[in-house]
């Protein structure tokens, strides 16, 4: 088998995956939850699965009300579609490491998924005009809701259906922190292909020195790549124990040192995406699973943040600081 044959199986498959993956969950959420169905649980609570649908692209982000607004976002989609297979098909013909292309893959795989939800779901599912994401002002179509009233809602039809979503991290900035205390982490609420057209992004932007390289020599990249490991594993080890002892309420730390543990906390959440970029950039054979690592180890600290105002007693607070 030729090597672009290799890779277009590679690349098939891991678009194949992600589009049979996301269709399966989001015909499954459909098809089993109600819009007023509670969240359900994933891992703990901060990770729930619960049943919304928004009217625009990856992350609920919109271009307008008007029917043309929706058509023209869905043809941007097509378009978009389009250029990225392009692009990949030129890619692969050049050689390019099949890393790029599977991270172009991820992208046009999220994108098709997104895409397929407009097309399709308005004919295959029952529309209920009268639950709120199927409601749009400023639309010009008016739904009749019984006592509830009369809404003006989308438009349907081929390339004006929703997009269903599913994934909510439910995280809260503790209050102490300046700027964003009391706000969510991540308010959009997403699914497979939002999430990999993401990890396509970041994959792209992490390994872009290692995808785009210029003449390399062996030793020099063997050499950085050693001095990073050496820096990961102890930056790895340190944000561990530290936030399992800020998570545990093991250390109390006053409210007037609050900032500067702000400041220690975002110095380490960017150590952690540097790192982990590095090692992506450099380390080829498992480049997917640093990527996924510069993805997870940021989310760590975030979790254990979200947690501190909830633990009570000994932790970090905007209000007095606890007696000794």
């Amino acid at each position: 088998m030729s090597p672009f044959k290799r890779k277009l199986l590679i690349v098939g498959a891991v678009v194949f995956a992600v589009l049979l993956i996301d269709q399966i969950l989001k015909i499954w959420i459909k098809s089993t939850f109600d819009f007023y169905d509670k969240p359900v649980p994933l891992a703990g609570d901060w990770f729930r699965l619960m049943y919304i649908e928004n009217q625009g692209m990856a992350f609920g982000t919109t271009f307008g009300s008007s029917m043309w607004a929706k058509l023209g976002l869905s043809v941007f989609r097509i378009v978009a579609i389009c250029a990225i297979g392009y692009y990949w098909w030129k890619q692969a013909k050049k050689g390019v490491k099949t890393g790029l292309l599977i991270a172009i893959g991820f992208i046009f795989a999220g994108a098709t998924g997104n895409l397929i939800d407009s097309m399709f779901y308005d004919y295959i599912f029952d529309y209920d005009p009268c639950i709120s994401f199927n409601h749009l002002e400023g639309s010009g179509v008016w739904s009749k809701c019984g006592f509830l009233g009369s809404f003006e809602t989308r438009h349907t039809g081929f390339l004006m259906g929703n997009v269903v979503d599913m994934f909510q991290i439910n995280l809260i900035w503790p209050e102490w922190m300046p700027w964003v205390g009391g706000t969510e982490v991540f308010p959009a609420i997403w699914n497979i292909a939002d999430g990999s057209i993401t990890v396509g992004v970041v994959m792209i932007i992490l390994r872009q020195r290692s995808f785009f390289a210029g003449n390399v020599t062996t030793e020099e990249m063997q050499r950085e790549l050693a001095s990073m490991r050496k820096v990961g594993l102890f930056g790895g080890i340190g944000m561990i124990v530290l936030y399992s002892v800020l998570a545990a309420g093991l250390v109390t730390i006053p409210e007037e040192h609050a900032f500067k543990a702000f400041v220690v906390t975002l110095a380490l959440y960017l150590m952690s995406i540097y790192v982990t970029s590095r090692l992506a950039n450099l380390q080829g054979r498992s480049a997917l699973l640093w990527v996924l690592l510069a993805i997870v180890i940021p989310v760590l600290p975030l979790i254990a943040l979200s947690r501190l105002e909830q633990q009570g007693g000994n932790n970090i607070t905007s209000g007095e600081v606890p007696a000794e």
